[in-house]
């Protein structure tokens, strides 16, 4: 059975759309046909052995049938011959072994598929011992304990490594978000950030330490309370193929003013022009994998209806991860202009690799090898001359030498 779900695997890459520009850039076709290939020759090896093995004992089960007939007519006529038996009742001993007989037969395929149906059973049954976030629910706090709207988030002594994995990616964190506050999170790839957010959000519980809200470790909050405080804009963001307006809302059906709402979170989120031009404005189907109509819209575009999205469920936390990295530099500084406008009141944590984006939040933590190096404000962390200072230096020498060039 896993061969089979490699093979279905590597046809989804044949025929998904998402793939079409690496595949042909790449010259990807040799490599998924070789790939298809080969799990088509494991699967016919599989299926080699499972007929071999089903032939032998649908033999065996055929012998074993014919075996009992002949030593049950022979039975039953001594009986007769002996008159011990009448032959009403021979010929329904008869009958009795035909129907006995047929359904053996039909038994035997049944029980190889059952045999064959054991693999995914084993699946099933490990998938019911995983243990759920949800599952003390009824010891833990609704988030009418916790005071919603104003929430102050602490990192307490935080250390944090993946399952199955010895290596710490961060390592003694020390963090207040403070209520209303813009922060910014900012280092070099692999010191921690997104592990961070992931924390935030309850993805994952720290290795060693905890998560405070307004003073309550969030391990003893309803998940399903605490998630609905967050909205966010990850790096591998997803959007369906079904319509604009589906797709911010998370709705099947929305009012005329929902619909107004979500069109103008839509526009301010750099949009605009794109709207101009098509007729069926928010209507309009992400992609063409279910309507010939739909659009299949740039990575800017996508982010910007991601973006939109977070904005359109105004949840009391607001968290980016990299939401701007597939806009150009203008688009990027429209949109983090719109952010410090529309995330007034709210608690916002962004993650960026540029430093200049940082400059509407009202603190910045610095993040290296997993630990917090440097806090504070634009302006301090630039005067202190530390780690933020190098990338602020690198990223403007880099963009002044582009520009010359």
């Amino acid at each position: 059975p896993h061969h089979r779900r490699k093979m279905s695997y590597a046809c989804d890459v044949a025929k998904d759309l998402e793939f079409k520009k690496d595949l042909h850039i790449f010259n990807w076709e040799k490599l998924i046909i070789d790939k298809i290939d080969g799990f088509q020759q494991k699967l016919l090896g599989y299926d080699k052995k499972r007929i071999a093995v089903s032939g032998n004992v649908q033999r065996i089960v055929e012998f074993l049938n014919v075996l009992f007939q002949a030593v049950t007519y022979l039975f039953l006529g001594i009986k007769v011959f002996n008159n011990h038996l009448s032959i009403g009742d021979f010929t329904r001993g008869i009958s009795a072994l035909m129907n006995f007989m047929s359904i053996s037969v039909y038994l035997t395929p049944q029980m190889l598929n059952i045999n064959d149906s054991t693999f995914y059973l084993h699946k099933y049954k490990s998938f019911l011992n995983t243990r759920s976030k949800n599952d003390s629910e009824e010891e833990c706090r609704g988030l009418e304990d916790v005071d919603p709207d104003n929430v102050e988030i602490e990192f307490k002594d935080v250390s944090f490594r993946y399952p199955n994995s010895t290596n710490y990616v961060l390592k003694h964190v020390n963090l207040k978000i403070k209520h209303g506050k813009k922060l910014a999170i900012v280092g070099y790839n692999g010191a921690g950030k997104t592990s961070l957010i992931l924390l935030l959000m309850r993805f994952y519980d720290p290795t060693d330490g905890k998560i405070l809200l307004n003073g309550v470790d969030i391990r003893n909050i309803k998940y399903k309370d605490y998630i609905k405080l967050f909205s966010s804009v990850n790096q591998d963001f997803s959007l369906m193929a079904f319509s604009i307006a589906e797709n911010v809302s998370c709705k099947p059906s929305m009012s005329a003013e929902e619909k107004e709402k979500i069109e103008e979170l839509v526009k301010q989120n750099g949009m605009a022009e794109k709207m101009k031009k098509m007729y069926r404005g928010i209507d309009t189907p992400v992609t063409k994998v279910l309507e010939p109509s739909g659009i299949d819209f740039s990575g800017g575009e996508k982010q910007c209806i991601a973006i939109s999205r977070a904005l359109y469920k105004n949840t009391p936390i607001l968290v980016m991860d990299e939401p701007t990295s597939s806009l150009d530099p203008i688009a990027e500084q429209k949109i983090y202009k719109k952010f410090s406008e529309m995330s007034d009141g709210r608690t916002s944590v962004f993650v960026s690799h540029r430093i200049y984006s940082t400059k509407f939040c009202d603190n910045i933590a610095v993040f290296e090898k997993g630990e917090m190096v440097e806090y504070g404000s634009f302006e301090e962390l630039i005067n202190n001359k530390g780690l933020f200072y190098s990338f602020y230096k690198q990223q403007a020498d880099y963009f002044l030498n582009d520009k010359e060039r």
